[in-house]
């Protein structure tokens, strides 16, 4: 399913799953989001360009966990192309 603003999405990636802090999607991540973890879209997308990929970023809220109530950018495929961010 697309993924959409206000809308919740599912991190569907058992590796690795950053959240990084708001202004700059190229700072260091905040913290690593544990795979099928819910999150409310509330911005995006924003394009970054990495190589020859554009890799589309959200601004997401965790809604559940030990990161629940965070606030970051979150990239919906990784570097190869697999999703990583799933709408609900």
């Amino acid at each position: 399913m697309n993924i959409n603003i206000s809308r919740e999405a599912v991190v569907d990636n058992p590796l690795k799953n950053n959240l990084r802090p708001l202004p700059h999607m190229d700072s260091e991540p905040v913290v690593e989001i544990a795979h099928k973890t819910t999150v409310l879209v509330l911005d995006g997308p924003v394009m970054f360009k990495h190589k020859a990929l554009d890799i589309p970023y959200w601004v997401v809220r965790v809604l559940e966990g030990d990161h629940r109530d965070r606030v970051g950018w979150m990239a919906e495929i990784n570097q190869t192309g697999k999703d990583t961010l799933r709408g609900i």
